[in-house]
């Protein structure tokens, strides 16, 4: 009998052990688990900051490449120089980029192309699509037309003519630039006119134009017709003319404006010379 009770009171005890035991695992399952769920948080949370301050990082990064541009395109503008905004439209001067060419008959081909080459920007000078070459040959009163490229596009092109009665090559000083023709729209608001008239007619109305020309009332015309600015839209507007000559050279000077609100969307001058 008392072996029983023994036997009975070491089962119980050892089922105690057991409970106790298991407990203790469970405790510990409990307290690991609460651990590595904690961790595992703590992990998730570290990584949204991450990502968060990556993201941050590429919105500053992509902020301060658009302010880079930004700067990039004002650093491509060009202002009008004071040579070309206090000249008159009988000067023939006209501004592309910041080079300085006479209208007037008065540089040869060579002249002009040496004057841009020196200007600190970068051209490319072809004719019939390959590199131009300044010992090219060019008949007697014949012409010669030069396209300018920037930046892989045309920008403007150079018409100039050999006067004389003799075949001689292009860098003769007898080849002369008689037309600036502007082949693009970026060249067009790098382009100034006497008294700062830019090509695209940027910054001035109807209005404004009137009052710089005021001095040249009698030589003025206008009419009404459809124009166009250097994009393409046409518009119902007016067209203005200023007429003059420099002795035996006639000079016309042009405005474009919208009717509907009088913006001038174009602006430039021609000067006629003769052969």
């Amino acid at each position: 009998m008392k072996k029983v009770k023994v036997y009975l009171m070491m089962s119980i005890l050892a089922i105690a052990l057991c409970a106790c035991g298991e407990d203790s695992k469970e405790q510990h399952i409990e307290s690991d688990s609460k651990n590595k769920s904690e961790k595992k948080q703590e992990e998730v949370i570290e990584k949204e900051d991450e990502e968060t301050d990556e993201s941050e990082e590429t919105e500053t990064s992509e902020e301060v490449n658009e302010e880079a541009d930004q700067e990039v395109v004002q650093e491509e503008g060009f202002e009008c120089l004071p040579e070309i905004l206090n000249a008159s439209f009988e000067d023939c001067l006209m501004q592309i980029d910041n080079t300085i060419i006479r209208q007037d008959n008065a540089m040869s081909l060579n002249e002009v192309i040496t004057t841009l080459q020196n200007s600190g920007e970068e051209y490319i000078f072809k004719v019939d699509d390959k590199e131009y070459n300044p010992n090219m040959l060019v008949g007697p009163r014949s012409g010669v037309v030069v396209y300018v490229y920037k930046k892989g596009e045309s920008y403007f092109i150079i018409s100039a003519n050999n006067k004389s009665d003799e075949t001689v090559s292009g860098n003769s000083e007898g080849v002369m630039v008689d037309a600036i023709v502007l082949g693009s729209q970026e060249c067009a608001k790098n382009t100034y006119y006497a008294k700062g008239f830019r090509r695209d007619g940027e910054g001035h109305t109807y209005t404004s134009v009137k009052e710089l020309l005021k001095d040249y009332t009698d030589f003025m015309s206008e009419k009404s017709t459809d124009v166009m600015d250097i994009y393409g839209e046409e518009y119902q507007g007016i067209e203005m003319q200023v007429s003059l000559r420099k002795g035996d050279v006639p000079i016309v000077v042009t405005f474009l404006f919208k009717a509907e609100d009088g913006a001038c969307v174009g602006a430039y001058s021609i000067v006629f010379n003769p052969m």
